[in-house]
């Protein structure tokens, strides 16, 4: 996972959306996409939901 990966995970756990995300790092929706994109790869998650609940779990401790 890369640093700015992890930026994106740390908001994706907070359940904050593409624009949200977007704006708090100042990159484009678009990019917040390819990043939860690979994301989801890296992690082995199904969905956004799943992610997020991944990426709360990971992050809490």
């Amino acid at each position: 996972m890369t640093v700015r990966e992890y930026e994106v995970v740390l908001l994706v756990a907070q359940r904050l959306g593409n624009q949200e995300i977007a704006a708090r790092l100042s990159i484009s929706p678009r990019t917040v996409e390819k990043h939860v994109a690979s994301l989801l790869e890296k992690a082995g998650q199904p969905n956004r939901a799943a992610l997020a609940d991944w990426a709360a779990r990971i992050t809490s401790r």
